[in-house]
């Protein structure tokens, strides 16, 4: 059977809405103090910058602890990939050449195809 009811508050939610009673604690509630995890080696230079900005913040208001790493890291990660993205030149995709092969091993480029009919230049 499942258990009944809403779930189990933290003890520091708890404290925080003002619902603590000292006879309703949890005695093996696991425990979690506020630290800085180590920087992983793979993170680029802008990603380890990012974990270097956020990470002494978040520790210091209690939402960052050892066992946070890997999120932390996959946050800075995207957010090095996004700055990349937005830093790098908008290039226009060229569509590919379309040649045709010849027997003796040339290729012909071959004129675009007419457009549909239906279409804006492709008549009725």
């Amino acid at each position: 059977m499942s258990r009944r009811g809403a779930k189990p508050k933290p003890t520091k939610l708890k404290a925080l809405s003002g619902t603590l009673r000292s006879d309703r604690l949890n005695p093996h509630e696991p425990e979690t103090r506020p630290a800085v995890p180590r920087c992983p080696e793979h993170l680029g230079p802008e990603a380890k910058r990012e974990w270097r900005r956020l990470a002494p913040q978040l520790a210091r208001m209690g939402l960052l602890c050892k066992i946070d790493r890997a999120a932390l890291a996959l946050f800075c990660q995207a957010w090095a990939r996004w700055i990349d993205a937005e830093e790098a030149p908008a290039t226009p995709v060229r569509p590919p050449e379309r040649t045709l092969p010849w027997p003796s091993g040339w290729r012909q480029p071959c004129s675009p195809s007419p457009p549909a009919p239906g279409t804006p230049g492709g008549g009725g």
